[in-house]
């Protein structure tokens, strides 16, 4: 079970004391998506990572932070962040996630945290059927992915999110040209089942639930 509680926190851009919601605890029982995004009852946890200032708008994933907070100070009046780069959001959380993903990246640059952000941005967008929105973020984040993927720890993972990308964004040639091998098999059980969906143009998300009832069971 999945819970949230409200706090009251102050905003270290305007000093106002707003209350927002937090992730207490979840569950995650079932199996994730092929991009990892955590099966039912813990499927919305990340939405607590956003929060938003009702007095002066500062959106961060921590309002009290003051690094963060001289971040959205230097940028919030910028056209970039004001248009969401141009993007047309169908929804205001989509468009506040992606603002977001621009303070992280001012302050850290391209790398997996940044990443992470457009991926839940793009998750927004899945959620309100914001199917263009949706593929400008993954297609943003596959800009950068290889660089992230050659620094990272949780390699093979954010490889799988990559194929996983390259599909829901109708880049099916570059699914079935991949061709790296896992040890893990579950994971090589991925790409075999990610393959199959690109063969028919499925750009749809799909669950790991489907990998385990073709070949592991």
């Amino acid at each position: 079970m999945t819970t949230y509680y409200f706090t009251d926190i102050k905003c270290a851009v305007c000093g106002k004391v707003t209350n927002t919601h937090r992730c207490g605890s979840f569950s995650a029982f079932g199996y994730c998506d092929l991009d990892f995004r955590a099966p039912s009852m813990g499927r919305h946890m990340f939405y607590s990572h956003l929060d938003v200032c009702h007095n002066c708008g500062f959106i961060s994933c921590d309002i009290e932070n003051k690094e963060y907070a001289e971040v959205y100070k230097k940028i919030s009046n910028t056209e970039s962040f004001k248009t969401c780069d141009g993007i047309n959001f169908c929804d205001k959380t989509s468009a506040d996630f992606y603002r977001l993903y621009l303070i992280k990246r001012e302050l850290y640059g391209l790398c997996e945290t940044t990443f992470h952000a457009l991926k839940e941005t793009a998750w927004t967008c899945d959620d309100n059927k914001d199917i263009d929105g949706a593929i400008k973020c993954r297609t943003l984040a596959l800009s950068f992915v290889d660089n992230v993927i050659a620094k990272s720890k949780n390699a093979d993972v954010l490889t799988l999110i990559k194929v996983d990308f390259f599909r829901r964004c109708n880049m099916f040639n570059e699914v079935l040209n991949f061709d790296k091998e896992f040890t893990d098999t579950h994971y090589q059980n991925i790409i075999k089942y990610q393959k199959l969906l690109a063969r028919i143009k499925d750009n749809k998300p799909n669950s790991c639930e489907e990998v385990h009832y073709l070949y592991e069971t």
